[in-house]
């Protein structure tokens, strides 16, 4: 469970990093969509990782 919050932490600390880089530059996106896009790149990465650990454990 501490894994899971710590990813979630991950994420949003991310996604807030994102926002204020994107504002300082002067391309401003909605933050829903930043958290959107680290929630798939961690989550999915992780996923994937996973998946690819069982495939080779099992060959």
């Amino acid at each position: 469970m501490l894994m899971i919050i710590r990813l979630w932490l991950v994420v949003l600390v991310l996604a807030v990093l994102s926002w204020l880089l994107l504002r300082f530059i002067d391309k401003p996106q909605a933050l829903r969509k930043l958290v959107l896009f680290w929630v798939v790149a961690v989550f999915g990465s992780m996923g994937m990782m996973y998946v690819l650990s069982v495939w080779v454990a099992g060959l």
